[in-house]
């Protein structure tokens, strides 16, 4: 099975002479693709980031996804090590229509247009499942 592909910002890209390799999984974009792939992510798994661009490739990079235990909220807490070795220019993969919508994890159900705001206690209307779920450590227990 092949490392899941997640959005992150590249304008986030660590540079080469940075000692900190990390990327954030908190972008509205990173938010979606989880939840709408039902991944939820363990500290230690294989995930390939990537950022679109307006032509006709893609960015990506391969790294760890990493949980910070500290974090005080839980849309933060996810980021990815980067292996920068790994970074290449791919072809787009035929772009999903609705590839920035939030969909529950639980459900499937799109929520654009059902929620005014997303934080760690936001329940999906339809199945009452937390929109959010898919960022608590597999570790930590869900509400």
């Amino acid at each position: 099975m092949s490392a899941p592909r997640v959005y992150a910002d590249f304008n986030d890209l660590p540079g080469p002479t940075d000692s900190d390799q990390r990327m954030r999984l908190s972008y509205w974009g990173s938010l979606c693709d989880l939840a709408r792939q039902r991944i939820r992510l363990r500290d230690g798994m294989p995930i390939t980031v990537y950022d679109s661009s307006d032509g006709d490739e893609d960015m990506e990079v391969d790294g760890i996804a990493r949980y910070n235990v500290s974090a005080a909220d839980i849309r933060f807490a996810w980021y990815v090590e980067i292996e920068p070795a790994t970074f290449r220019r791919v072809a787009p993969p035929m772009r999903e229509l609705a590839s920035t919508i939030l969909t529950c994890f639980h459900c499937g159900v799109h929520l654009d247009g059902l929620l005014t705001s997303v934080d760690a206690s936001t329940r999906c209307p339809r199945c009452g499942g937390g929109v959010l779920d898919f960022l608590h450590s597999s570790e930590g227990d869900l509400a």
